[in-house]
C-alpha cells in the first residue's frame, strides 16, 4: 500500500446548457509535490481527477469510485474555484474510509483555514504553501505517531472485509490527530484534544532550480492539451483584488532561463508539445530576466511557442520585439482600469498613462 493517495482536482470544466467543455492540463503543482516526496523514500498513489471518466465530475459516486481504495493518508489540491466540491468531497471520503488522514493543500482555502477546520470536521490537517518540503515532514510526522498507524490498520481491515468500528461521526474510535505536528511548519490541524492549531509559516524556498522537475513520469503526458510551466512563484505588487500574491507572502522568485528552457525541452521531447503558457503572474519581472530567456530559447534551436502573463509598466518595445521573435504568440496583461482613481485605490502600481 502507498503512503499517501495525492489527488489533483484542479480541472478545466464548464457546461453551457447542453454543451461541455472540458480540456486536461498536465497538474504541475501535484506532480511537484509527487516529485518530492518520492524523492524522500515515500510511494506515491498519484490520481488526476481530470481524466476521470464521467461526464459529470460533481457527481461524489462518480468521485468516490476514483478514489477507491486510497493509501492511508489522502492529500487533495484545489483552487478557490472548487473549494466547496473539494470539502464535500472529502466529506464523503471520510465517511467511506473514516480511518484516513485527510489533507487538504493547493491555494483554494488560504487565508481560511481557521473557518474551515471549524466548520468542517472531517478536514484533519490543512498544509499551507510551498508543498515539496512540507510534504515529506508531514508525512514523516504521521508515519511515527498514531494516527498513520491508525490509519493503515483501518485500511487493511477494510480491504479484508473487517471493518467495524466507528463513531457517531463517521470516524473510527480513537483515530485523533496525533504524533509529533507542532513542529511541521506551514500546516494548520486539530491536535489531540480538539483544538485547532496553526503552526508557524514555512520559510519561502529562493532557489528555485534546486526544486526537481514535476515528476511528468506519473502521467500520459501525450494525454494532455494544456502545457504548463512555472517560471516563477510569487509576485510583489500589493494588488487589493488579488488573492494569489498573499499565498506567496508578496514574495518573488525565479527560475533560471536554463532551467526553464530544459523543461520545455524535456517536454517538447517527450510529449511532443510544442506550445507552452508560463501560468505564473510574474514571468515579465524586469527586462534582464525575460532578454536573457530568449537569448536562452533561441540558442536552442527549438521552435517553441508560448505565452506568459505581464505587467504594462515593466515592458518596452525591444523586449517585445525579442519575446516574438523567439516563439511568444501572446502576452496577457491585466488593465483592471482606465481610471486614475480606481487604480490607485486598488494598489495597481501604475497610471492609465
Amino acid at each position: 500500500m502507498a503512503d499517501i493517495t495525492l489527488v489533483n482536482l484542479n480541472m478545466l470544466f464548464m457546461r453551457y446548457g447542453e454543451e461541455i467543455e472540458r480540456e486536461l492540463h498536465v497538474p504541475l503543482g501535484c506532480l511537484y509535490l509527487t516529485r518530492a516526496l518520492e524523492d524522500a523514500g515515500f510511494e506515491v498513489d498519484f490520481r488526476d481527477y481530470q481524466t476521470c471518466a464521467t461526464d459529470d465530475p460533481f457527481d461524489i459516486a462518480a468521485f468516490l469510485e476514483f478514489l477507491k481504495e486510497p493509501a492511508p493518508v489522502i492529500g487533495l489540491s484545489c483552487m478557490a474555484n472548487l473549494l466547496p466540491f473539494t470539502i464535500l468531497a472529502m466529506q464523503a471520503l471520510k465517511k467511506r474510509y473514516p480511518g484516513r488522514t485527510l489533507v487538504l493543500g493547493g491555494v483554494g482555502s488560504k487565508s481560511v483555514e481557521e473557518k474551515v477546520l471549524a466548520r468542517f470536521p472531517w478536514i484533519d490537517i490543512i498544509c499551507r504553501g510551498e508543498g515539496e518540503r512540507t510534504g515529506p515532514e508531514l508525512l514523516r510526522a504521521l508515519k511515527s505517531g498514531g494516527p498513520f498507524d491508525n490509519a493503515l490498520r483501518q485500511a487493511l481491515r477494510q480491504a479484508q472485509g473487517r471493518e467495524r468500528s466507528r463513531t457517531a461521526q463517521g470516524r473510527p474510535e480513537g483515530n485523533r490527530m496525533g504524533g509529533d505536528l507542532g513542529g511541521v511548519a506551514g500546516i494548520s490541524y486539530r491536535d489531540g484534544a480538539g483544538k485547532i492549531r496553526h503552526n508557524a509559516d514555512r520559510a519561502r524556498i529562493r532557489d528555485l532550480d534546486s526544486i526537481p522537475f514535476p515528476a511528468f513520469d506519473r502521467v500520459e503526458l501525450k494525454k494532455y492539451a494544456g502545457y504548463g510551466l512555472m517560471t516563477s512563484r510569487g509576485c510583489p505588487y500589493p494588488c487589493t483584488f488579488c488573492s494569489v500574491a498573499p499565498v506567496w507572502n508578496l514574495e518573488s522568485y525565479s527560475r533560471s532561463p536554463q532551467n526553464i528552457v530544459a523543461e520545455m525541452k524535456l517536454l517538447h521531447e517527450r510529449a511532443g508539445a510544442d506550445l507552452f503558457l508560463f501560468q505564473d503572474e510574474f514571468f515579465v519581472s524586469g527586462k534582464r530576466q525575460v532578454m536573457a530567456f530568449c537569448d536562452e530559447l533561441s540558442r536552442t534551436g527549438l521552435k517553441l511557442e508560448w505565452k506568459a502573463f505581464g505587467r504594462v509598466n515593466l515592458v518596452d518595445e525591444e523586449m517585445m520585439r525579442a519575446m516574438a521573435a523567439c516563439g511568444c504568440l501572446e502576452l496577457r496583461f491585466g488593465i483592471e482600469s482606465g481610471s486614475d482613481r480606481v487604480l490607485r485605490i486598488i494598489r495597481k502600481g501604475f497610471t492609465a498613462g
